[in-house]
């Protein structure tokens, strides 16, 4: 604690340069080097730790969604929202990466699935992570000294497997669920893999159907973070989908959401892996749902 007070104290000069105050400016470039090494981010400041939450966050805090032309659709009303739940961690403390941990748990819907099909499906949903890693990463600054520099911390995304009624150690509470079928039940609006109301996922051992289940996977797993369709449901007007930032403004970037469910082509510009079949390209905006998360 004696260490960590001499760093308060040493803070005092790297405010009075950043107010431009002379008399405390030579003082403050002689103690620079030890500031930055002994007290930035340092193991002895009792206020950072490392932090394990449990997020459970509106989609009306990650983005916005509505029709070009400004009328009101309740498909992509604001109030056709769900609600992303994972867990996090954040180790200020220890300097790892930030983990996004969601927990699956599995059932068969229907007889005559084998172990083998189980564990191909599982083995697939695995390969989501290699989809998603290495895209986004957590910035954290520190308040209370600030003359230190920010952190950069990579996000991982984690998944892991429970059965029905399992507890998993460091699992979410209510974990995700995943019904599994030979086919998907083809009396349904959606006839192929999808999340339901952002907390079921509907999944099937058939391999046949001729869609990319990968893809399909990954991108039903984006839902279940928050993240939206960047395709319209509308019969006639296309829509607009609006981020906000991990500040709470809206960004400024509208991304056009093709009407009637329209995807596009996965070589186009603006094609990513909410908008078109067989896309695996992620954007920014796609990550801000975790700061949002973070500073909650």
């Amino acid at each position: 604690m004696e260490k960590w007070q001499q760093c308060k104290d040493l803070s005092k000069f790297c405010r009075t340069e950043n107010n431009k105050d002379p008399n405390a400016l030579q003082q403050w470039q002689q103690e620079r080097s030890k500031f930055s090494a002994e007290c930035c981010w340092s193991i002895n400041d009792p206020d950072l730790k490392d932090y394990d939450k449990e997020v459970r966050l509106s989609t009306h805090d990650i983005y916005k969604k509505y029709l070009e032309n400004g009328k009101f659709s309740y498909a992509e009303a604001d109030n056709n929202a769900w609600t992303a739940h994972y867990r996090m961690l954040i180790p200020l403390k220890s300097k790892r990466n930030v983990i996004i941990k969601m927990t699956f748990e599995l059932s068969t819907v229907e007889k005559g699935i084998t172990n083998q099909e189980i564990e191909g499906i599982k083995q697939l949903i695995l390969q989501i992570k290699n989809i998603w890693n290495g895209n986004f990463a957590l910035k954290v600054t520190d308040t209370s000294i600030t003359c230190c520099n920010p952190i950069i911390l990579p996000i991982e995304f984690d998944i892991q497997f429970a059965y029905k009624g399992e507890k998993i150690a460091n699992g979410e509470k209510n974990p995700h669920k995943i019904k599994l079928y030979k086919i998907v039940p083809q009396s349904g609006a959606v006839k192929r893999p999808h999340l339901e109301a952002g907390k079921t996922f509907i999944l099937e051992t058939d391999k046949d159907r001729g869609f990319n289940v990968l893809y399909t996977y990954a991108h039903e797993f984006a839902h279940a973070l928050g993240i939206p369709d960047h395709y319209g449901y509308d019969e006639k007007t296309n829509s607009i989908v609006q981020y906000y930032q991990p500040n709470g403004k809206l960004d400024d970037t509208r991304f056009v959401a093709l009407k009637n469910s329209q995807g596009r082509d996965k070589d186009a510009p603006d094609a990513d892996i909410m908008n078109a079949f067989n896309s695996y390209k992620i954007i920014k905006q796609q990550g801000w749902n975790i700061g949002i998360a973070a500073k909650k």
